[in-house]
């Protein structure tokens, strides 16, 4: 899953396990641009909370809500899509990454992306969802 499309500024969140093998859980890894600013880390991501964050994507696109939360279930990253009520401003991405909980490093940022990024993310969501079932 990635929001931006510049290759300068961006946030992915890549797969990076076998999905049969995960327990409620997926290992991920993260990766945060923003211009001569690079942070990655490897990750675990909930699914729970990954099923969630598809559910308020597919609302804030609906107009039901003007934000979506990807949390990591366990303090490895998050991430806030908040999208104001103008349908013609950008949507702030902002959240933050660990790469070591408790006592690891930590890179916040804010990013903006389009609003027709939406779709694409949300369907990149879904997609994940489908190769990774929570069980």
């Amino acid at each position: 899953m990635r929001v931006g499309r510049s290759s300068e500024a961006f946030l992915s969140v890549t797969p990076t396990g076998s999905p049969s093998s995960q327990g409620g859980f997926m290992d991920v890894r993260v990766v945060v641009a923003a211009r001569e600013f690079r942070g990655s880390a490897n990750c675990r991501q909930e699914l729970a909370e990954l099923r969630l964050f598809a559910a308020q994507l597919a609302d804030l696109q609906a107009g039901g809500r003007t934000d979506a939360v990807l949390d990591s279930g366990e303090g490895w990253f998050f991430v806030r899509l908040d999208a104001t009520d103008n349908p013609r401003s950008p949507v702030s991405v902002d959240g933050f990454v660990s790469d070591g909980l408790g006592d690891g490093n930590t890179l916040r940022f804010r990013l903006t992306c389009d609003r027709a990024e939406l779709p694409g993310l949300a369907a990149e969501a879904e997609a994940v969802l489908r190769s990774y079932p929570l069980v």
